[in-house]
């Protein structure tokens, strides 16, 4: 196995964040192949475009799992903006999120934020 790192975007660049997946060579040669011949302008790209069509192939599975997670308090990926630290720190009882977060130093000590 080697290790490959690509990046997953959003339309916000502050949303990206770096991650970092073990691929065989003989995975990764194929999609050097692809991204040669110009099919795809990069591993990212590849990667990106991989990911997304498995999420929207999934997307009924998503849908299920968010539902049944609602009522947990916890979110997918979730920004929280510093001019309502105050609020948060006096209204909020817990955060659990599955994804990133944005937020202050400030919240993430107070709710164990990663």
């Amino acid at each position: 196995m080697s290790e490959f790192n690509f990046n997953i975007t959003t339309n916000r660049k502050e949303m990206s964040n770096k991650v970092s997946v073990n691929m065989d060579i003989g995975t990764l040669a194929q999609i050097d192949l692809l991204v040669d011949q110009g099919h795809y302008s990069n591993h990212s790209d590849f990667i990106n475009q991989a990911v997304r069509q498995t999420l929207e192939r999934n997307g009924l599975m998503i849908e299920r799992a968010i539902q049944q997670v609602q009522s947990k308090n916890w979110f997918l990926g979730i920004y929280i903006n510093p001019a309502l630290d105050e609020l948060v720190l006096e209204y909020v009882e817990g955060i659990q999120v599955k994804g990133k977060v944005l937020c202050s130093e400030q919240i993430k000590q107070a709710f164990n934020l990663k």
